[in-house]
C-alpha cells in the first residue's frame, strides 16, 4: 500500500461519525433496500444452513459468504 500522507479515517467508509449514522438510519428506516422478493420467517427457517464449504476467506482472513442461487 502507498504511504498517502492522510490521517486514517475511523469512520471509513464514511467521512464522519454523522455520517453513518444517517446511513444506518436510512437502512433502519427503509429508504435503502437491496432489490429482490420479501420472504417472511417461516421461509427463512425452510433455508439450507450454512456451511464452512459455503464461505471462503477474503484478503485480511475475513470470512465472505457466497451467495445462494
Amino acid at each position: 500500500m502507498r504511504a498517502t500522507g492522510r490521517k486514517p479515517n475511523p469512520f471509513r467508509p464514511f467521512c464522519s461519525d454523522r455520517c453513518k449514522l444517517l446511513d444506518l438510519g436510512a437502512w433502519l428506516d427503509g429508504e435503502f433496500r437491496l432489490p429482490g422478493d420479501t420472504i417472511g420467517f417461516d421461509e427463512i427457517e425452510q433455508l439450507p444452513e450454512a456451511d464452512e464449504s459455503d464461505t471462503e476467506l477474503e484478503h485480511g482472513g475475513r470470512r465472505r459468504t457466497r451467495r445462494l442461487h
